[in-house]
């Protein structure tokens, strides 16, 4: 009886919410990352870093993959590193050109337009 406990916990609390809830998010996210943007043929235009809350994020964004623009710009740089990229950035490079950086809600308020 172990092992079917087992296996009913496993799709209850790991299989389950993968096949609907972590879905949903990943959509949404894809979305939020490349849907709706400005200008397509422009780098710092093409796609969006949206920022939320750390909690929020830990849910929505792990691995800081709302530093989406930055991840793009700049692909070879580890995920652990993007919050201090986007810090630079912020600083140097985005300065010259306009990036196309966003709150969540203002991000998923556009999407839905």
């Amino acid at each position: 009886m172990g092992g079917l406990n087992f296996l009913i916990i496993l799709g209850f609390y790991w299989i389950l919410p993968y096949c609907t809830l972590a879905q949903v998010i990943f959509r949404i996210r894809g979305g939020l990352e490349h849907g709706n943007v400005p200008d397509r043929e422009d780098s710092y235009q093409q796609t969006r870093t949206y920022l939320l809350n750390p909690f929020f994020a830990y849910f929505v964004s792990p691995k800081n993959v709302n530093y989406h623009l930055e991840h793009h710009l700049y692909p070879t740089v580890p995920f652990y590193r993007l919050n201090t990229l986007h810090k630079l950035l912020l600083n140097s490079e985005y300065r010259e050109h306009k990036p196309f950086i966003q709150k969540f809600g203002m991000s998923l308020r556009s999407l839905i337009k």
